[in-house]
C-alpha cells in the first residue's frame, strides 16, 4: 500500500528489524510509491527504511509500476504478504496476495475482517484504539487501531513463523487464502449486483 501512516508501514519496518539478524535469508520489498504525498513526507518514509538496522535487506520500489501485470510479478516473488493497517476501507493489496496463495500478516481490525481469520491470515490483535489522525486526510475524526508494542511483537513473531516454514521447506501455498477469496470475483460481483437491481 501507498506510503500513509494508516498502513503502519513504520510498524513494519521496527518489526522486520526485531525479527532478524543480518545473517538471515530474508528481504522486506516495499511496493509504497504515494504520488499524492509531498516530496518531504516520501523523503521521510525513504529515510526511515535506509536507517533500519536491515536496511540492506530492504528494496524500496521508489516508482509506480506501469501496470497490474508488473505488480503481479513483484506479488509473485514474495513468501509472504504484510499488511499492518490501522484502518482499511477494503485493503486490495491484501486481498490480492491472498487470491495468489501466499501467506499474510495483517492487522484483525477494520474492513478486511470481512475476508481474513485465523485459517487463511496470520492476524495481529488490536487491543486499543486512538484518534486517526496523519495530519494529511485524517484529523482526529474518528479511531483507528494503535499499532503499541503488542502489536509489533505479534507481528514479528508472525514473520519468525513464516521464515522458519519456508527455511524448513513446510510454508506450501495458503489454499485456504485461495479458497475465501474465490467468494469475491468480478463475476460474483457483478451477479450479485443484477441480483440486487433485479
Amino acid at each position: 500500500g501507498k506510503w500513509e501512516i494508516r498502513k503502519g508501514h513504520d510498524v513494519v519496518v521496527k518489526a522486520f528489524d526485531k525479527a532478524f539478524e543480518k545473517s538471515d535469508n530474508v528481504s522486506l520489498v516495499m511496493l509504497t510509491a504515494n504520488p499524492l504525498l509531498e516530496q518531504e513526507k516520501v523523503a521521510g518514509w525513504h529515510r526511515l527504511y535506509r536507517n533500519a538496522k536491515l536496511a540492506d535487506k530492504i528494496s524500496v520500489l521508489k516508482d509506480r509500476l506501469p501496470t497490474q501485470q508488473d505488480v503481479a510479478h513483484v506479488m509473485g516473488q514474495a513468501d509472504c504478504g504484510v499488511f499492518i493497517s490501522r484502518a482499511e476501507g477494503w485493503n486490495l493489496d491484501l486481498a490480492e496476495m491472498m487470491a495468489m496463495g501466499k501467506h499474510v500478516i495483517t492487522t484483525n481490525f477494520s474492513a478486511h475482517t470481512e475476508f481474513v481469520n485465523q485459517q487463511n491470515a496470520h492476524l495481529v490483535l488490536i487491543d486499543e484504539l486512538e484518534d486517526a489522525y496523519d495530519g494529511k486526510w485524517f484529523h482526529g475524526f474518528g479511531q483507528w487501531a494503535s499499532l503499541g508494542d503488542s502489536q509489533v511483537d505479534q507481528v514479528v513473531d508472525h514473520m519468525r513463523s513464516v521464515h522458519r516454514a519456508k527455511q524448513e521447506g513446510s510454508l506450501g501455498v495458503n489454499q485456504a487464502a485461495i479458497d475465501t477469496m474465490k467468494h469475491f470475483t468480478w463475476d460474483r460481483f457483478g451477479s450479485e449486483v443484477v441480483k440486487a437491481i433485479s
